[in-house]
């Protein structure tokens, strides 16, 4: 996730580093996790043939008091959430997506106060590679990725 949403921010953060010389770090762990290094190995050496397709959902219901729920550039499940999604596909693919395009919407009936409650997002790589990702905060909470390659899947 971003160490902050604004340059500013990020600035005073690192200003107040300097000064005080602590050590900061931005930790994000999961490229480092055991089951993760396995399936980017696996995927790399070819387990699967050539890998082609890559799905994700990442879902969690959220009460509407939950400072997530609120209006503005940092709320919602798109920064919250996608980081982890978008980073998985891009370790697992070692590569960058060459687009990116995404597809929002409120579900009826919610209370959140969000614009977009539920995130799809389709990301594409060089080499014909396509990933899709689903983002919510009104559904029950869930989490799988699929990768498929021409000699086999993961789930």
């Amino acid at each position: 996730k971003p160490m902050e949403v604004t340059v500013e921010d990020c600035e005073a953060i690192l200003a107040a580093q300097k000064k005080s010389g602590a050590k900061l770090m931005i930790a994000y762990r999961l490229h480092h996790e055991p089951g993760t290094l396995e399936i980017i190995d696996r995927v790399r050496n070819g387990d699967f043939g050539d890998v082609r397709l890559f799905s994700s959902t990442f879902t969690q219901p959220l009460k509407e008091d939950n400072h997530r729920a609120k209006h503005g550039f940092n709320a919602g499940p798109t920064l919250d959430m996608s980081v982890y999604c978008s980073n998985a596909v891009r370790n697992i693919f070692g590569q960058e997506p060459i687009s990116v395009t995404a597809f929002g919407f409120r579900t009826p009936g919610s209370k959140l106060g969000l614009e977009h409650d539920t995130v799809t997002v389709v990301l594409l790589f060089p080499f014909v590679i396509c990933a899709t990702y689903t983002v919510g905060y009104t559904h029950d909470s869930f989490e799988e990725y699929t990768v498929v390659g021409t000699k086999g899947s993961l789930r």
